[in-house]
């Protein structure tokens, strides 16, 4: 009579990763904020050292930190294109205008107590040169 056992094996490869694949993977897993490169640099410089590419050299650590402020930058311009997308009509900015107010319950004398979306509005673009 046999027996069977399950025995796991555990094998450790090292593989080559291409440099998009890297910042691809930092944008996913890490926190790093679009108004801020100095602040993303450092959780992408910590990254490097609590993940598996600790033994990465410094030539192929300026590469990818190269291709990451690229991606950081296109990142970026793509929320922008989007916030801009939502501010794009007169209809999309008094929406805009009205769940702030709806989210902050303005009090007596702070905007949006009385005057309404459209009137905050027809004020901003009054007076937004002055």
């Amino acid at each position: 009579m046999k027996i069977k056992r399950t025995i796991t094996k555990t094998v450790t490869e090292e593989v080559e990763i291409p440099i998009s694949e890297v910042v691809e993977e930092f944008f996913e897993c890490c926190d790093w904020n679009p108004n801020d490169w100095d602040y993303t640099l450092d959780n992408f410089e910590d990254y490097f050292e609590y993940s598996d590419y600790e033994d990465i050299s410094e030539e192929d650590k300026k590469e990818v930190l190269k291709k990451a402020k690229e991606t950081f930058d296109e990142k970026v311009e793509k929320l922008k294109k989007e916030e801009l997308s939502k501010l794009s009509t007169r209809e999309k900015i008094i929406q805009f205008i009205s769940d702030i107010i709806y989210d902050s319950y303005p009090e007596e004398g702070q905007i949006g107590y009385i005057l309404t979306s459209e009137e905050i509005l027809d004020e901003i673009l009054k007076n937004g040169n002055k």
